[in-house]
């Protein structure tokens, strides 16, 4: 299961306590069980298991481009852009891409 919410709703990110939030979206594709293409702004995505009793995690988040049709992986997304692994974020006022590899525990 995936949820996504504005990012300014975690009230910690810079802006939350304006009175406008900018324009947030995105789009997730997924290309296998557990892996997903997201590409945004102003989103943050959790992932959750959909038996009972598990827990998702993520095996890596991947911030990245397409070039000729093939993807070129940037900078590994840890501990301060993932939350301590608890959420994929493309922070408002930015847009990115980002590959997610999950796994269920």
């Amino acid at each position: 299961m995936i949820t996504v919410y504005h990012e300014y709703k975690m009230g910690w990110s810079p802006g939350a306590k304006e009175s406008i939030w900018p324009l947030a979206g995105g789009l997730i594709i997924a290309v296998a069980r557990d892996e997903f293409f997201v590409a945004g702004t102003g989103l943050v995505i959790t992932f959750a298991s959909k038996t009972a009793g598990k827990k998702a995690g993520f095996i890596s988040i991947d911030e990245g481009r397409f070039e000729n049709e093939k993807w070129i992986a940037g900078r590994r997304m840890n501990g301060d852009q993932n939350h301590q692994g608890r959420h994929v974020r493309t922070p408002a006022n930015e847009y990115s891409i980002q590959r997610v590899k999950v796994y269920t525990y």
